[in-house]
């Protein structure tokens, strides 16, 4: 690339299931993206996730170069402090059981206001007074919990688990630990407690359990491969303050943000909804295609899962190859 070009990356793990729902329900009339890629350069890739694919674009490591605590990044952005101390997320959530299986839905999911969110978290602050425990929270939807033992349980963010059947094997539950004891204290307290039946009667869910997860080493910064993140998900943009990044939104791609020379990324993690991420996705190619046409981006690069596309402006004017060998290409990669 030249020195005075401007790069921009796409991050969207589920570009192949995008691809595939298009072609599946003849979207293609909608999304044009897919004549876009077909004139990018593909290249096979290895597996992405998108946290790890993140923290390693902003420069974020753990001291020891372990699992980098998500928590003391969430909790940073949310106060602006750098925890010293063992942390982890502690998340209110509605665990739904059956006779069959048990399914989690998220605060975004089932909502919670300040009030109901200060009468649940005092409610637990008093039982775990005596373990040396405080839970405290910014966002009503996110909590935080401190003084517990070290611990490098990582867990799986509740957002990511969001309707999904819950099976946790025994060595799941081995790894909770003391983990796994708080959370079942949690759930004897808030079973009964005003606010559930004040939700249960208006026809809510009841907030029902903490979920606890986000443990690992303390995260330091080295030098980040990018300037900006373009992004709508707290993660990403708590992961661009822990780092001192640009950040803006995904619908508002300005790239002078990205300096000369420099790589900016759009952040746009997995979802439940396809359609919604294929049409962000659009949106965002759109942008990034009058921008090579322009000449204010000199290449663009998207990054999916096993998929990786390369493309410039001299690549715009090439004729459309056939769709059948793009379908073939990504879908061959997905099914790896």
């Amino acid at each position: 690339m030249r020195k005075s070009g401007r790069c921009l990356e796409i991050l969207v793990p589920e570009l192949s299931a995008c691809v595939h729902e298009i072609n599946d329900k003849n979207w293609d009339k909608q999304f044009g993206f897919l004549q876009v890629l077909s004139r990018a350069e593909h290249i096979g890739s290895s597996a992405v996730r998108f946290e790890e694919y993140l923290l390693d674009a902003c420069g974020i490591k753990g001291q020891s170069d372990g699992y980098v605590s998500h928590a003391a990044i969430l909790a940073h952005a949310d106060n602006g402090l750098i925890n010293s101390v063992p942390i982890l997320c502690s998340d209110p959530v509605f665990l739904k059981g059956d006779p069959s299986r048990l399914m989690l839905f998220d605060a975004d999911s089932i909502g919670i206001n300040k009030s109901e969110a200060d009468a649940l978290v005092s409610l637990l602050n008093d039982l775990f007074r005596h373990d040396g425990l405080n839970i405290w929270y910014k966002d009503p939807r996110r909590w935080f919990i401190e003084g517990l033992n070290l611990t490098t349980y990582a867990g799986i963010s509740p957002t990511n688990l969001t309707g999904a059947p819950l099976e946790p094997d025994m060595a799941s539950r081995k790894a909770l630990g003391d983990l796994g004891r708080i959370m079942t204290e949690a759930q004897m307290v808030l079973h009964d407690c005003e606010v559930n039946r004040r939700r249960l009667h208006d026809g809510k869910p009841p907030v029902n359990s903490i979920w606890l997860w986000g443990a690992g080493e303390h995260p330091v910064v080295s030098k980040p491969k990018i300037t900006a993140v373009f992004a709508n998900d707290y993660f990403s943009n708590a992961c661009a303050k822990f780092c001192g990044l640009a950040t803006g939104g995904v619908e508002d791609l300005d790239l002078s943000m990205v300096p000369g020379g420099a790589r900016g990324l759009v952040a746009i993690p997995p979802k439940y909804n396809l359609r919604e991420t294929s049409q962000i996705l659009q949106l965002v190619i759109d942008d990034a295609v009058s921008s090579l046409k322009s000449g204010e981006l000199f290449k663009l690069i998207i990054v999916s899962n096993r998929n990786t596309f390369l493309l410039d402006r001299r690549m715009l004017l090439r004729f459309w190859k056939r769709r059948k060998s793009l379908m073939r290409n990504i879908m061959a990669r997905m099914d790896d």
